[in-house]
């Protein structure tokens, strides 16, 4: 039996440290027969999604992996939507690291500056244009560097809002799920991605499924949910959800499907440092490589 070369090189034709690891390891027929196995059926996945063996994509920042759905948003201005709901005080590091009141209206979530009445440029999200939603915990007390435009992020206290700080035709509902920053935050969005038809769902971190065995210092009572790394030379965290990976929060962020990973590999392995590579299957229309 002899490895199906044809299949493997043009699988991983550009990662020739893969095709090298591979034919080091074939020593048996059982492993030459787990290889091209493996081969055959990476090589039907990519040919599921239209996407020639020997031209996989890595992923990339950019249009569509940012967590915005390319879908049109709702006709109007979003400042004339009545505002059902606004909280002030929000601290915000996406894309401007600021603290601003987040507004929640029939068709919009935006961010507005606090005494005013006018949404921030940049800062509009129609709720039917929203296509993925995390709750995640902070890994450090502060965070810097700036993020792409498309995404929002921000962070809330562990403790009860304030009191002043709720406001709109909906705070009194509001107020019964205001025993924190999170209950009030995922009743709001979830409460309006529905009204809006959406089925997006707010994907939390679950150390019972993911956690670091890294000591955080200043959480020593609570397991990491994330993994410390560069990519390139800037510096981040990567949460492994049960629906994807997510690279946070450094510019770009970047949030990987499950479904449209194609391969994972591992380079350069030292002590306590390894490369990952993550390629993922092209979204659906995306005519980038």
């Amino acid at each position: 039996m002899e490895l199906d070369w044809d299949r493997l090189n043009a699988i991983f034709q550009p990662r020739q440290d893969i095709l090298d690891g591979i034919k080091r390891c074939a020593e048996t027929p059982g492993k030459i027969a787990l290889f091209n196995e493996i081969a055959s059926h990476v090589h039907g996945k990519l040919a599921e999604n239209g996407e020639p063996g020997a031209k996989r994509r890595k992923v990339q920042a950019g249009p569509g992996t940012n967590g915005v759905a390319n879908g049109s948003a709702p006709a109007g201005n979003p400042a004339d939507d009545p505002v059902l709901l606004h909280v002030k005080e929000i601290s915000v590091s996406v894309p401007q690291r600021k603290k601003f009141e987040l507004c929640f209206t029939r068709n919009f979530l935006y961010a507005r500056a606090p005494g005013t009445t006018v949404p921030i440029q940049g800062m509009v999200y129609a709720w039917t244009n929203i296509e993925f939603a995390f709750y995640l915990p902070v890994p450090e007390k502060a965070q810097s560097g700036p993020a792409p435009i498309e995404p929002l992020v921000f962070t809330v206290p562990a403790t009860a809002p304030k009191e002043g700080t709720i406001g709109g035709s909906e705070a009194g509902t509001a107020a019964a799920v205001s025993d924190t920053y999170r209950g009030l935050f995922h009743w709001a969005l979830n409460r309006r991605l529905t009204a809006a038809g959406s089925d997006v769902k707010i994907v939390s971190s679950d150390p019972n499924k993911f956690h670091s065995m890294v000591r955080q210092p200043h959480r020593p009572n609570e397991k990491a949910v994330y993994v410390s790394g560069f990519r390139g030379s800037k510096d981040g965290y990567l949460f492994f959800l049960e629906t994807g990976i997510l690279w946070g929060y450094k510019k770009p962020l970047i949030f990987i499907p499950l479904k449209r990973i194609a391969a994972v590999s591992y380079t350069n392995i030292l002590q306590i440092t390894f490369n990952i590579v993550i390629e993922a299957f092209p979204e659906e229309g995306d005519a980038n490589d």
